[in-house]
Protein backbone atom coordinates (compact mmCIF):
# COMPACT_ATOMS: atom_id res chain seq x y z
CA UNK A 1 0.00 0.00 0.00
CA UNK A 2 3.04 2.49 0.93
CA UNK A 3 5.05 1.70 -2.11
CA UNK A 4 2.34 2.09 -4.79
CA UNK A 5 -0.68 3.08 -4.19
CA UNK A 6 0.07 5.91 -1.57
CA UNK A 7 3.22 7.18 -4.20
CA UNK A 8 0.15 7.05 -7.31
CA UNK A 9 -2.62 9.10 -4.73
CA UNK A 10 0.26 11.33 -4.21
CA UNK A 11 0.40 12.17 -8.14
CA UNK A 12 -2.85 12.17 -8.80
CA UNK A 13 -2.58 15.19 -5.62
CA UNK A 14 -0.53 17.01 -7.82
CA UNK A 15 -2.31 16.34 -11.20
CA UNK A 16 -5.26 17.80 -9.83
CA UNK A 17 -3.14 21.03 -8.49
CA UNK A 18 -1.88 21.67 -11.91
CA UNK A 19 -5.75 21.07 -13.70
CA UNK A 20 -7.70 22.93 -10.80
CA UNK A 21 -4.95 25.47 -9.95
CA UNK A 22 -6.73 27.31 -6.61
CA UNK A 23 -10.04 25.85 -6.85
CA UNK A 24 -10.58 22.91 -4.83
CA UNK A 25 -9.95 19.10 -5.89
CA UNK A 26 -12.19 16.37 -4.27
CA UNK A 27 -11.37 12.41 -4.04
CA UNK A 28 -13.40 9.68 -3.13
CA UNK A 29 -11.51 6.05 -2.24
CA UNK A 30 -14.15 3.65 -2.20
CA UNK A 31 -11.99 0.26 -0.44
CA UNK A 32 -11.87 -3.39 1.63
CA UNK A 33 -11.32 -3.67 4.76
CA UNK A 34 -11.02 -1.43 8.14
CA UNK A 35 -7.34 -1.75 8.29
CA UNK A 36 -6.96 -0.76 4.05
CA UNK A 37 -9.35 2.31 5.10
CA UNK A 38 -7.07 2.96 8.27
CA UNK A 39 -3.49 2.80 6.33
CA UNK A 40 -5.13 5.12 3.19
CA UNK A 41 -6.76 7.54 5.65
CA UNK A 42 -3.19 7.76 7.54
CA UNK A 43 -1.32 8.87 4.10
CA UNK A 44 -3.53 11.61 2.93
CA UNK A 45 -2.45 14.36 5.40
CA UNK A 46 -0.37 15.89 3.18
CA UNK A 47 -2.63 15.90 0.41
CA UNK A 48 -3.97 19.48 -1.13
CA UNK A 49 -7.18 17.92 -2.19
CA UNK A 50 -9.97 17.24 0.22
CA UNK A 51 -10.14 12.90 0.15
CA UNK A 52 -12.87 10.62 1.79
CA UNK A 53 -12.20 6.82 2.50
CA UNK A 54 -14.91 4.65 2.65
CA UNK A 55 -15.11 1.09 2.96
CA UNK A 56 -17.10 -1.23 0.04
CA UNK A 57 -20.49 -2.61 1.54
CA UNK A 58 -19.92 -6.11 2.84
CA UNK A 59 -22.61 -7.29 1.05
CA UNK A 60 -22.92 -9.22 -1.94
CA UNK A 61 -25.02 -9.86 -5.58
CA UNK A 62 -27.63 -7.72 -5.94
CA UNK A 63 -27.53 -5.62 -1.80
CA UNK A 64 -23.68 -5.28 -2.71
CA UNK A 65 -24.91 -2.95 -6.02
CA UNK A 66 -27.41 -1.21 -4.19
CA UNK A 67 -25.56 -0.61 -1.26
CA UNK A 68 -22.58 0.73 -3.07
CA UNK A 69 -24.95 3.36 -4.85
CA UNK A 70 -26.00 4.27 -1.89
CA UNK A 71 -22.16 4.71 -0.38
CA UNK A 72 -21.08 6.57 -3.41
CA UNK A 73 -24.24 9.23 -2.93
CA UNK A 74 -23.15 9.76 0.88
CA UNK A 75 -19.61 10.39 -0.59
CA UNK A 76 -20.98 12.86 -3.08
CA UNK A 77 -22.84 14.38 -0.62
CA UNK A 78 -20.25 14.31 2.09
CA UNK A 79 -17.54 15.72 -0.34
CA UNK A 80 -19.09 18.81 -1.57
CA UNK A 81 -20.60 19.77 1.73
CA UNK A 82 -17.07 20.14 2.16
CA UNK A 83 -16.51 22.69 -0.86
Amino acid sequence: MEQIFLPKLHELDMLLREWCGDDRALIAILTRGSRRAATISAGLDELRAAALVRELPAVNGEKRLRALEEEVLRCGTALTSTV
